[in-house]
This record gives structure tokens, C-alpha cells and sequence, in this order.
């Protein structure tokens, strides 16, 4: 399975103090979603630590964009393997879904699912925060666990130390974003696989270094990663794209579900929306990757379900976002155009 351990701390938020604080009212809640950006970050320096720093990333090229979202515990897959799971992040467009729960002081991950690929669960549950935690905080955790995969069929054991340090605080840029008062974590790992079908071992090591901010509760606004696995070496990262603070999801506003098909799109998209209350006036706009806005068109969304066009002619061959907007509520999706 892929290590899950890099978006565990898209939980972690912080306070708005000058010095970002992270306490236990940071814990997000369903219906918290957004999309993240991949990168490689072979040639890409984290920056430096110390209070006031400004971190530019903004000069990155990206590998294509994935919704995320949290849901609700009971609609993730396999739920009832993780009972005591308060919260269910939906990452990778649904590729994997793991699970958390808030103890004491500690929020922890107590295990992932990939449908069709496998699962794990924690037998000694993975710390992501400690609260409090503020700059130049630092703190310790060692977890387990198992790890049951298909095709082919195996089982790992996975044993993990880490050490995390709040190193750092200032401003993030990324592409067409901007974030202050932000706060870098950065994580020291070591990992330790036992192959029990197999009888081998393998040993990795996890440098990584990401980006929390109080005004996007759950989100990690980027990470830095560097990662060497038995001699094998990666470096890969990714940014967060999110709607601007304080804007509430369109269920609020009796939107149950929309999509966007065909996908690749070319020409023309059809928007599905089913409304479950009044007619209302909505608004979609398409953003490149930037958040470049490339076209803002109104429409009406009737009772029930409707179809609404969506003119692409004009959009290069590439990867954009599209939102839909009604009474300042809004949600984003990502568009895929040939």
C-alpha cells in the first residue's frame, strides 16, 4: 500500500496567534474538501527554518491535481474494521480512505483502506499531533501496523519512529496562493517492514516537511518530502488548492451531489446537479491550476436534478478546476479537458 504517513497531518491546524499554536480545536469535520496538486521535489529546497520566514513554492511544475475530502466514518469502506475512528479523510479521489480519532491530548491514525488493493490497521495507533504544539515544539511516537494487501496477496508489519518539530513560521507562497501565518512541521521517520509471507525485511527513512494554517482546518497546504527505501530515493510533494476562508459547502444550500461528465471533456461538459430544495441561481466558474479564473456563466438549478452546459471549447488540453457556487456557499471539482 502507499505510505499513508504524508497525509496523515492533513488534519493539523493552527490558532491565530503571531506564533501559530495548534490545539484540539483544530479537529476538522465532514464536508471539508479540496484539491491537492502533486510535484516532484527532486530540485525543490524546503527553505529555511526560523520565525518569519517566507517560503516560496510557487515556481513548482505539477503532475495533475486529487479531490479530498472528509466524510463521514460511516461512509467510508471496511468502517466497521476501525470502531473507535472519530473522523475518514477520502484522499486520492478515492483511493484511499483512512481513518483517525482524537485521544486525550494525541490525534492519531488508526488505519487506512485502498479499495481493491488492501488495508491496514494500527495495533499501536501512529501520534499525528500532540497538542499543544507550537513553534519550535517538538515530539516523539513509535507505532504499529498490519498491513494486508491483494493481488498478490502478502502481510507487513510495519514498525515506525518519528520525531516531529514545529521549525518554522511565516508566509507560504504557492501557485496563485498565498498564506500567512503559517506553520512548518517537520518529520523525521524510520520504518521498519517485516514481510511475513515473504520472511524479508526492509528498512525506509522519511525526511519530510509540510504546511498548516488555522484558517483551512485539515488541510496541509504543502509538503516536502524526501524518501529513501532500501536504497531506493524519491522526492515528491504537493500543495493544496482550497476555497477561500469562511465559505460554506453548497449542502448547506440543498445541493446533495454534482458531476461533471464527460471526463476527459472536449468541446462540451454536461454539470449534473441534484437539488433536493427551491430553485436557485448558481454560479460556475473554471480556474486554471494557478487559480486563474478563465470563464464565470450563471445558471438555474431547478428541484430535483439538472442538467447544466459547460462550454470548453476554449480551454487548452490540460487539467482545471470548476466550482459551483450558490449564495456564497461552494464546492470544486476538477476538469480534465482533451
Amino acid at each position: 500500500m502507499r505510505n499513508t504517513f504524508f497525509t496523515l497531518l492533513s488534519f493539523i491546524s493552527i490558532s491565530a496567534l503571531a506564533q501559530p499554536s495548534i490545539t484540539s480545536a483544530w479537529v476538522p469535520t465532514s464536508g471539508i474538501q479540496y484539491l491537492s496538486s502533486q510535484f516532484s521535489a527532486q530540485s525543490l529546497s524546503e527553505g529555511s527554518s526560523g520565525a518569519g520566514v517566507t517560503w516560496d513554492l510557487s515556481t513548482i511544475d505539477t503532475a495533475g491535481t486529487s479531490p479530498y475530502a472528509y466524510i463521514p466514518v460511516s461512509s467510508g469502506p471496511q468502517n466497521s474494521l476501525y470502531p473507535s475512528a472519530s473522523a475518514c479523510l477520502n484522499a486520492y479521489n478515492g483511493e484511499d480512505y483512512e481513518y483517525y480519532k482524537l485521544t486525550g491530548n494525541r490525534y492519531e491514525i488508526v488505519g487506512a483502506v485502498q479499495p481493491g488493493s488492501g488495508y491496514n490497521v494500527y495495533t499501536n495507533n501512529a501520534t499525528i499531533i500532540q497538542f499543544p504544539c507550537t513553534y519550535q515544539s517538538t515530539f516523539s511516537d513509535t507505532s504499529r501496523y498490519v498491513d494486508y494487501l491483494l493481488n498478490p496477496a502478502d502481510t507487513l508489519i510495519s514498525d515506525n519512529t518519528m520525531t516531529a518539530t514545529a521549525d518554522g513560521y511565516g508566509t507560504l507562497i504557492t501557485k496563485g496562493q498565498t498564506f500567512s501565518n503559517v506553520l512548518r512541521v517537520h518529520l523525521l521517520t524510520h520504518e521498519i517492514d517485516s514481510d511475513i509471507t515473504f520472511s524479508s525485511i526492509y528498512h525506509g527513512t522519511y525526511d519530510a516537511y509540510i504546511w498548516i494554517s488555522s484558517s483551512y482546518p485539515g488541510i496541509v497546504l504543502a509538503n516536502v518530502s524526501h524518501m529513501n527505501y532500501d536504497g531506493n530515493l524519491q522526492d515528491q510533494g504537493y500543495y493544496a488548492i482550497v476555497q477561500p476562508l469562511g465559505v460554506s459547502d453548497i449542502r448547506t444550500e440543498g445541493i446533495r451531489s454534482w458531476t461533471i461528465a464527460p471526463q476527459p471533456a472536449s468541446g462540451t461538459a454536461r454539470i449534473s446537479v441534484f437539488n433536493d430544495s427551491q430553485e436557485k441561481e448558481a454560479t460556475i466558474i473554471i480556474t486554471d491550476l494557478t487559480g486563474r479564473e478563465l470563464s464565470r456563466t450563471n445558471d438555474i438549478i431547478t428541484q430535483g436534478t439538472s442538467s447544466l452546459g459547460l462550454d470548453v471549447s476554449a480551454l487548452a488540453e490540460g487539467i482545471y478546476t470548476v466550482s459551483l457556487q450558490i449564495n456564497g456557499a461552494i464546492s470544486t471539482q476538477k476538469l480534465v479537458v482533451r
